[in-house]
Order: structure tokens, then C-alpha cells, then sequence
């Protein structure tokens, strides 16, 4: 009997000792991995600052635009309208000027006085998108690059707008109407930013520009029933509808 019980008295002194041993060894590792961590926070800078704290995003502020609050009155409003209320037209201002990105010299701005379709002929015609014959002919879609109004002259990509003798035509009666364009233009680009030489006036130059993008679709639709062979008719009342079309 007493064997027995000197045994389970050593049987738990060595486990004693094993647990001992293992909190050791657990102490010995907890404090490598301590001083690891010092050694990787003193690697990111000084102040002590962890790996996880480096690697972390940034918290960013909400921002508010356009919206106070007077505390005392309870009340809200826009502060992007002198009036303190709210409208479309000043967050578009505050989005154009502030968000967006500013656009490259010579880039085409939509006109609101006329219908989107003009508006996307314009931008066609800023960025070279129009089939003309020149463009088709070199792919081997067409058999000719002769301009389709005047048959003379290759039709670039500028030739219908301002180097065609009967849109110059055209163009010579709607200068007389409007007395504002110039007779005529070096290049294309300068004729589809003419509005730039009237600064002072943004109105004005808007509806000057409006007969400029009228003059180009009633150019191009006259254009197209030449090559399609719908309207066998001259040029002659062109101007007409072009002021007529300006007025609508």
C-alpha cells in the first residue's frame, strides 16, 4: 500500500515538473515572438508602430457638399444657392468645376438649344467619325472619293463643311442673313469653335452657334440624298431652311 501511494506521489511530482517545463518553453516562445514584434515595429519607424497598424487603410471623412445646419433654427440648407435652396443646376456647376476633369483644348461642349442628334453629328464631325468618300474609298468600300455635292474635289473630312464650292455658297448666304460668321475659315476645327471669337457675349455665342450646327446638318443631310440619289434638287434654298431650322 505504501509502494502504491510513493508511486502516484512520483507519478505527479514528474507531471509537476513536465508542466513546468511546457510553461517554460511557452514563456521562452511568447517572449521570442515579443521581441520579434519589437523588431518589426522598430522596422516600420520610430513611435512603436505594428505592421498592422502600417498596412491598415485610412478612415476618411465623410464629405458633405452643399448641406448646412443652423443649430439654433433647426434648419437646413443648400449652401451652393445664395438662396439656401436647393437645385439641379448648382450641384451640376459644383460637379463640373470641382469633379470632373477639365476638358482638353479643342474638345466639343454640347449646345442645349439644339436636338441631341445635331449635337452627336457635331461630335462626329470634331472627332473625324463621318463616312466621307475619301475615308470608304481607302478601305475599298467605294469605287470614287470625289465629293458627292460638287464633284470635283476629294470629300476629306473637312472638304463638304468649308472647302466645297456649294456649301461655300450655302455659307455665303447664311453670313449675309447673320453678318456675325466670318466669310470663311482656314480649318475645320476653327470653324466648329467659331463661337470663341464672340467671348464677351456666352448667350450670343450660344445661338451663334446654334446656326453653325443647323448649317452642318442641313449640309449633311443634303449630302447623303445626294449619295443615296433621293433629292436630285440644287442647293439653291439650303439658307432658307437653315434660318428657318435656327428659328425652331
Amino acid at each position: 500500500m505504501a509502494t502504491a501511494v510513493g508511486r502516484r506521489r512520483r507519478g505527479e511530482e514528474g507531471a509537476t515538473t513536465a508542466q513546468g517545463r511546457r510553461r517554460k518553453n511557452s514563456g521562452g516562445a511568447e517572449e521570442g515572438r515579443t521581441a520579434a514584434g519589437a523588431g518589426r515595429r522598430r522596422d516600420f519607424g520610430e513611435g512603436g508602430r505594428s505592421r498592422d497598424d502600417v498596412l491598415k487603410p485610412k478612415r476618411r471623412k465623410k464629405e458633405t457638399i452643399g448641406i448646412s445646419h443652423d443649430r439654433l433654427d433647426n434648419i437646413w440648407s443648400w449652401s451652393l444657392e445664395s438662396s439656401g435652396v436647393y437645385s439641379v443646376a448648382s450641384l451640376r456647376r459644383y460637379i463640373d468645376d470641382k469633379k470632373l476633369p477639365k476638358l482638353p483644348s479643342g474638345a466639343w461642349e454640347w449646345n442645349s438649344l439644339v436636338p441631341r442628334k445635331v449635337n452627336n453629328l457635331a461630335w462626329r464631325v470634331c472627332h473625324t467619325r463621318l463616312p466621307m468618300r475619301e475615308n470608304v474609298f481607302n478601305i475599298g468600300i467605294r469605287s470614287s472619293s470625289v465629293c458627292s455635292l460638287c464633284n470635283n474635289d476629294v470629300e476629306s473630312e473637312s472638304h463638304p463643311l468649308i472647302a466645297c464650292v456649294v456649301s461655300n455658297d450655302v455659307w455665303a448666304e447664311v453670313q449675309n442673313w447673320w453678318h456675325l460668321f466670318p466669310a470663311s475659315f482656314d480649318s475645320l476645327s476653327g470653324f466648329m469653335h467659331s463661337k470663341d471669337l464672340i467671348p464677351n457675349f456666352k448667350r450670343l455665342a450660344q445661338i451663334h452657334e446654334v446656326v453653325m450646327l443647323v448649317f452642318i446638318w442641313v449640309i449633311w443631310k443634303f449630302r447623303n440624298e445626294k449619295v443615296h440619289s433621293v433629292n436630285l434638287k440644287t442647293h439653291r434654298g439650303l439658307a432658307n431652311e437653315i434660318q428657318v431650322l435656327s428659328h425652331l
